[in-house]
């Protein structure tokens, strides 16, 4: 956008509906935003720390090979996971196979086992100078999940922040000491993980759901040239738990909100608006282009989007298998909706990486 449309569009808002919109929102939840800043900002630095340490690029992270970092926000999704020359063999060989459900012990330990390099400094696993087993794309997110499923103090719905505790504090302290072996990394450090999955650089690669367009052999979408993709099938699971047999995630995300304005013919064109955003024709329409699972009932139910998700496979764009998995893998007992994280993995390649 042009630096003059963007003045333009600027002078057309009503600076007191704008003050008028933003006021409840300042007075009852930014110590909650403070709240998701900090978490944010604390898990980038843990890892940050250690980064900035290491002294060659393939053990900070840098992008592969012909591998530009997304400018758009609407590409920001998805994760997975890539090999030498077999896949769950080469898992194997590490004295690993894939659990039916990822605990972060599990992750932790496959990880840094992904993270040795010979005596050439090529990585054992996928025989290139780059690769980090696991990417988290939502830093804020990856505190938050593992805060709840601890059961520790986050922010309350009085804007109380609980997130400064020794289980923050813990976590922090395992998360630097896994980024200063190069076994784990941040999309702010890095990049998309899907860039590096693709490219058979990463095991582990967390996003949201609508990441899977990004994620995998035949994603529709990509960062990365052609001749860098590796072959593999991606297998989509719900993100590590501490507690496997009580699994706990948290939906996160944009939300629409409609204020209580002084006119009421604009509070209804507001309602109505949003009535046709949760409309099934859009939120069908959303999933198939973008990943994310509709917010309604209704919609998820639908003889439509039923016959949406039984077609995965039958092309790489709007049936493709891995966008339609990530919509249909439960988290925990429940359908995930369109704020929930997916993890991907690179599970079998069908071709050796050179």
């Amino acid at each position: 956008m042009s630096e003059d449309r963007f003045q333009r569009l600027m002078r057309a808002i009503d600076p007191e509906l704008l003050e008028e919109a933003q006021t409840p929102v300042k007075r009852r939840s930014y110590k909650s935003w403070a709240a998701a800043g900090v978490a944010a900002c604390l898990c980038v630095a843990a890892a940050g720390i250690y980064a900035g340490q290491r002294d060659d690029s393939s053990a900070t992270g840098g992008s592969p090979p012909q591998a530009d970092a997304p400018t758009d926000a609407s590409s920001m999704t998805a994760l997975a996971n890539p090999v030498h020359s077999v896949t769950e063999a080469e898992l194997e060989k590490l004295g690993y196979t894939i659990p039916d459900t990822l605990t972060w012990d599990f992750l932790w330990e496959v990880s840094e086992a992904a993270a040795k390099k010979d005596g050439n400094d090529v990585y054992t696993l996928n025989g290139q100078k780059v690769m980090i087993p696991f990417i988290y794309k939502s830093t804020d997110n990856m505190m938050i999940q593992m805060l709840k499923q601890k059961h520790a103090g986050y922010s309350d719905e009085n804007g109380n922040i609980q997130i400064f505790n020794d289980t923050t504090r813990d976590l922090l302290y395992t998360i630097a000491d896994h980024a200063k072996t190069g076994a784990f990394s941040t999309f702010k450090i890095s990049s998309y993980p899907a860039n590096f999955l693709n490219a058979g650089q990463c095991v582990f690669a967390i996003d949201s759901t609508a990441g899977s367009t990004w994620m995998g052999s035949h994603a529709p979408l990509s960062d990365i040239s052609a001749d860098a993709f590796i072959d593999f099938t991606t297998e989509v699971m719900a993100v590590p738990q501490f507690d496997p047999e009580h699994p706990q995630m948290i939906s996160q995300g944009p939300s629409i909100c409609i204020f209580n304005k002084n006119d009421p013919q604009e509070v209804l064109a507001s309602w109505l608006f949003t009535q046709y955003l949760l409309s099934n024709d859009v939120q069908i329409a959303y999933s198939q282009t973008e990943g994310y699972v509709p917010v309604t009932s209704k919609a998820q139910a639908s003889a439509e989007y039923q016959d949406y998700l039984s077609r995965a496979g039958e092309d790489n764009d709007t049936y493709y298998d891995v966008k339609i998995k990530a919509a249909v893998r439960p988290c925990g007992r429940h359908l995930c909706d369109s704020g929930f994280q997916r993890l991907y993995l690179f599970k079998e390649c069908s071709r050796p990486v050179d």
